[in-house]
């Protein structure tokens, strides 16, 4: 059975036509996520529907997940279980190869992650007896055509050199790349907003808007600290090296993703929605978004540790101790392995 995409996803769903196991091969994580919510919200209706989901990471055992599976939903026809992530264990790998062929009739099964390895049983098992799911990045042309209509949207127009202007400037399009589509989204809203309704967004304006957020590698910088990849992060700090960005860039990329976290935690500890911390806190829906995904791995007081190792590894760069080359490439180990040596650096901390 050939691969669906996002559009045919859609089309299923909204006829409440859902299968028992699903592979979401996520390129483009925002979007997927996107569509995995829909998802869970089809699978998962009812009075209670978070109690009828359950979420693991692909280090989860095979007795976790299968009893998670057998397990009966409450209010509703079904409940789902989601594995974030493809490097299973061997016992968890084998049962999951054969669980498509049989399948537990209440319960939807969803494998998430950026790659799969075709080659694998798994993968054909679900190909065979489930649904593979695709999420692509989108290309240039996409991005004009799309961007335009969200403007229209607006009451907005633009020209051609424009909507090239902002595809090029996001950044989404450029090899490895590691903006997803809400970044994009997010400078759309940020461009319609800054622009006189009924007007035309011009070439001009945007780069008065966007110019300054053009991402730079310190954005897959502070997702990869964030998602306690330390080899990521050091392979996004050689990028800085070679685009030869200003260090403070990359320290001020760093605590502000930090900040962002320790604000969004004090929005959900005081009960808050994500549309209230947004307007509580000033910060961007997408940060938000981003910020209570990033707080799985990456707790509130680990960032405020953050904040003091970036501060310090910030003065030891500026006072001499260190080059900025090595104050930069061993911060971002310390954050991503959240050993906080740097916080330990210079004085007592805050």
């Amino acid at each position: 059975m050939s691969a669906l995409d996002a559009r045919q996803l859609s089309i299923e769903l909204k006829n409440n036509i859902i299968g028992h196991s699903y592979i979401f091969v996520a390129t483009d994580r925002y979007v997927a996520r996107a569509y995995l919510k829909q998802l869970q919200d089809a699978v998962s209706a009812g009075i209670a529907p978070d109690i009828n989901v359950s979420s693991f990471s692909s280090k989860a055992s095979k007795h976790e997940v299968q009893n998670a599976l057998k397990t009966a939903p409450a209010f509703s026809d079904k409940r789902i279980v989601i594995i974030e992530g493809s490097e299973y264990d061997l016992q968890l790998r084998e049962f999951l190869a054969e669980y498509p062929k049989n399948p537990e009739p209440a319960s939807v099964l969803v494998l998430y992650a950026e790659t799969f390895d075709k080659r694998l049983s798994l993968y054909r098992a679900f190909a065979s007896h489930g649904k593979i799911v695709e999420f692509p990045r989108y290309d240039f042309y996409f991005i004009k055509k799309w961007v335009e209509s969200k403007w229209k949207e607006h009451g907005l127009s633009a020209n051609d050199a424009a909507l090239s202007y902002f595809a090029n400037a996001v950044g989404y399009t450029n090899k490895d790349s590691a903006i997803d589509f809400g970044y994009v989204a997010n400078e759309a809203e940020k461009a319609a907003f800054f622009t006189w309704p009924g007007s035309k967004v011009t070439e001009a304006g945007l780069k008065k808007i966007i110019h300054d957020n053009t991402p730079p590698p310190s954005f897959g910088l502070s997702d990869a600290v964030l998602s306690c990849n330390p080899t990521e992060a050091a392979k996004q700090a050689l990028a800085l090296r070679n685009e030869k960005l200003p260090y403070q860039k990359a320290f001020g990329e760093l605590a502000r993703a930090m900040r962002n976290l320790v604000a969004t935690n004090a929005g959900l500890a005081e009960g808050l929605s994500q549309p209230e911390i947004s307007k509580v806190y000033n910060l961007h829906s997408y940060v938000v978004q981003k910020s209570v995904e990033a707080l799985r791995k990456y707790k509130a007081s680990d960032a405020k540790k953050a904040l003091i190792s970036i501060r310090n590894a910030d003065f030891l760069s500026k006072s001499g101790y260190m080059s900025q080359e090595a104050a930069l490439e061993a911060l971002v180990t310390d954050l991503a392995c959240k050993s906080f040596e740097f916080a330990q650096a210079v004085g007592d901390g805050y």
